[in-house]
């Protein structure tokens, strides 16, 4: 696997895939049976795809083939963010698709998946609703970071802008491009406050957000498309936990989008509490995952450029514990973990990595811990990596939003490596990256 830094580097040599696209839209938001995907210089259609999954391959293939030619400053990106869940990759489609059909003024627009291809059925959730959606199998209908011909920072200067989803600072790669618009659930980072629309506050679900916008505009060709209302009641259900959970705008999202679906005959509250459960049950099953998998399916890393040092800091979600993730090496040791753990973060340039578990216990009862690992040999020495690791263990320890034990599993860990445990329900990475953070701009 190559880090994106390296896998850029391969792109351009690779740019010949972008084929010419024949053919022209369908323009209808009924359910076709055939979706369009390019594949050299034709298009390919597949049998009983939705219209959704058709417009986003049409949308994919004109954006390459403008980049291609050199005539995509019109276009605009809306991307998710990093960790590729479901949230961020059907705000993004659904935004696009807004964007492209806003009656009198549709934009030119096309949605990314900032990750692999590849990365995208690491989350079986994603693979499910995607499914369900009549979205193409192998998700050639979707654009991902792998198939972009130019670095970020050079494609940036080549198209109109990009909005952010589910996100509201972009990931550095980006360098000077345009934040044309921003729609997100977190807290605010305060950046990119000329951006319009501009719209951050609590949700459960950020395509709820989305959803306000796309219901309040007329859209060419009609209706929006009742696979891509199927994907927002998705992404709701699943991060709301059914409706049992979020905030005001979830339900009202849902009960708005739900006539917009196929679900349109069906109890809102008893459709939502369905697919919360099946799509739960999709999210646990991680059995066919490597380690290294488990790692990567819920990453978000960036280059901390304000700090001393730029320092590449990633946090990685993984439902199961440290344990747990030993007994899966060969060894069973936590040495064996931590030599597969260190081969990612090279292939990937990490400089520090905060690993966040979310377990039951023997009690039953929900339980967390964090692993930070330091590393030296990428951006800095192993004086360095002292230091860094010592400055953001004490402020972890530190740190009045987290009650931390010290992980006690019977094995050393190694240099510049702590692993702690805490019974704070909440306290993923919404709680724990700002503590690291500060940590990391301040040693």
């Amino acid at each position: 696997m190559l880090p994106v830094t390296r896998l850029f580097g391969l792109f351009a040599a690779t740019s010949s895939f972008l084929g010419v696209c024949k053919g022209s839209p369908i323009n209808n938001a009924d359910v076709l049976q055939q979706t369009i995907f390019n594949t050299g210089n034709d298009l390919v259609y597949a049998a009983g795809a939705s219209h959704l999954s058709e417009w986003c391959a049409l949308s994919k293939a004109h954006f390459l083939k403008d980049l291609k030619n050199n005539e995509a400053q019109d276009w605009i990106i809306v991307a998710g963010n990093e960790a590729g869940d479901l949230d961020s990759m059907v705000s993004a489609i659904a935004l696009a698709y807004d964007i492209s059909h806003t009656k009198h003024k549709p934009a030119k627009a096309v949605s990314l998946l900032q990750v692999r291809n590849s990365a995208i059925d690491l989350r079986p959730e994603n693979k499910l609703a995607l499914d369900k959606a009549g979205m193409e199998s192998g998700h050639k209908d979707l654009l991902t970071l792998d198939e972009l011909p130019y670095e970020p920072r050079e494609l940036g200067k080549r198209i109109k802008g990009i909005m952010l989803v589910d996100h509201n600072r972009p990931l550095s790669y980006w360098g000077v491009t345009p934040i044309l618009g921003i729609v997100d659930h977190h807290a605010d980072r305060g950046v990119n406050t000329s951006a319009d629309p501009r719209l951050i506050q609590p949700a459960g679900s950020c395509s709820s957000l989305v959803t306000t916008l796309v219901l309040n505009h007329k859209h060419t060709h009609g209706p929006i498309p009742r696979s891509l209302g199927d994907l927002i009641l998705y992404t709701i259900a699943i991060d709301t936990k059914g409706l049992k959970k979020g905030q005001p705008v979830d339900i009202a999202s849902a009960e708005a989008i739900i006539p917009h679906s196929h679900y349109s005959e069906e109890d809102l509250m008893e459709t939502m509490k369905d697919l919360g459960k099946e799509l739960k049950k999709a999210k646990k099953d991680l059995d066919g995952l490597t380690l290294k998998q488990l790692i990567q399916r819920d990453w978000k890393g960036d280059i901390v450029f304000d700090s001393t040092t730029p320092i590449h800091l990633g946090f990685a979600s993984i439902p199961l514990s440290f344990a747990d993730m030993i007994e899966k090496t060969a060894e069973q040791t936590a040495d064996a973990f931590f030599t597969i753990d260190t081969e990612w973060a090279h292939e990937n340039q990490v400089d520090i990595a905060i690993l966040l578990t979310s377990y039951k216990n023997e009690k039953g009862e929900k339980a967390r811990e964090i692993v930070l690992t330091v590393r030296a040999g990428h951006r800095i020495d192993e004086k360095e990596a002292e230091r860094l690791f010592h400055d953001v263990k004490r402020d972890i320890e530190a740190s009045q939003e987290l009650d931390l034990t010290p992980w006690n599993g019977g094995q050393e860990l190694g240099k510049w490596r702590y692993a702690w445990t805490h019974n704070r329900d909440d306290g993923g990475r919404k709680v724990v990256r700002p503590i690291v953070e500060q940590a990391v701009r301040h040693w």
